[in-house]
């Protein structure tokens, strides 16, 4: 399975359900990223100026719609509102949070 065009896929599928109008979504919005075996989508930027809105918001709810768990993918947004999609930890490897136990 090629990552990256289905990644494509499913991000375009999001943007055509969430942003109306809908705007036409380019391949190119997703690029390898920062992290071995990562990707981004940069697509949030351009969105959000083409309509007037935040690109945080936008990928929020870009992220809601779209699924990557079956890709053993998750993903984050930065704080200029790209979304980040790097492989998923493994479940043992988790950070905890303060006041967990171990």
């Amino acid at each position: 399975m090629n990552v990256e065009a289905e990644l494509s896929e499913r991000f375009s599928k999001a943007v055509r359900d969430i942003i109306k109008p809908p705007v036409l979504v380019s391949p190119r919005w997703i690029r390898p990223g920062p992290a071995e075996g990562g990707y981004e989508f940069i697509g949030t930027l351009k969105i959000a100026k083409a309509i007037g809105r935040n690109a945080v918001r936008i990928a929020g709810l870009i992220r809601k719609a779209v699924q990557v768990d079956d890709l053993k993918l998750e993903m984050r947004t930065t704080a200029a509102g790209v979304i980040q999609i790097v492989p998923a930890r493994p479940a043992g490897s988790r950070s905890r949070k303060a006041g967990q136990p171990r």
